[in-house]
């Protein structure tokens, strides 16, 4: 498998996501985009019908216990779900929620801190590269035949399971990380299909 190779030199990146599945599946992509990073801090969800500081609120502690490490950045990744919102405004109303946050509790942040929204979700990201996805041994082979040009806003939990073969079905967590090991979110023609996934290689390769 391809994998960019980045100077080793740099501190690693620091990881706060919602659940089990961005755990597994986040360290996999950014080996895939040759980035270091730290062991995920996760918040365990989010909902819907929460306001940005709700989600701060759950999320804060993680974002502390991350930014204590040597880190050069710290990305923060959770899912836009149904919100009707845009993921683009949706992660800047909580990075400013959780700027005032910080600056509230007298926290000073030694490294940027970006917050990316998988539109509509994680799995989403995943769905963006049909063939490296139907390189798992669950996946339909027909998978890699027909690339949608933009798989942002979909039901991706939903399109994902659509793909398995018969008597298997899809399972968030350490699964998703399987998934995601093939997926290479470091071709262009791969990051062209969702605007969300291209923001994070974006932030993952920023200083």
């Amino acid at each position: 498998m391809a994998r960019q190779m980045t100077s080793n030199r740099r501190a690693p990146l620091g990881l706060v996501v919602e659940g089990q599945s961005e755990y597994h599946a986040v360290p996999e992509l950014l080996e895939r985009l040759g980035e270091r990073r730290t062991t995920p801090a996760v918040f365990q969800g989010q909902g819907s019908e929460m306001t940005p500081e709700a989600v701060v609120n759950r999320m804060i502690g993680c974002v502390r216990a991350q930014l204590s490490k040597k880190i050069r950045r710290l990305l923060v990744i959770l899912d836009r779900e149904n919100r009707e919102e845009c993921a683009p405004s949706l992660a800047r109303r909580i990075y400013d929620a959780l700027v005032r946050r910080l600056a509230k509790e007298g926290v000073h942040s030694p490294c940027a801190i970006s917050v990316i929204c998988p539109d509509r979700m994680f799995e989403n990201w995943l769905l963006a590269d049909p063939r490296g996805l139907s390189e798992h041994k669950y996946i339909l082979d027909s998978c890699g035949t027909n690339a949608p040009a933009n798989v942002d806003g979909s039901d991706g939990k939903n399109d994902l399971s659509k793909l398995f073969v018969a008597n298997r079905k899809y399972a968030e967590g350490k699964m998703t990380g399987d998934l995601a090991r093939n997926i290479r979110a470091e071709c262009t023609v791969v990051q062209k299909r969702s605007r969300s996934l291209r923001k994070f290689v974006k932030e993952a390769h920023a200083e």
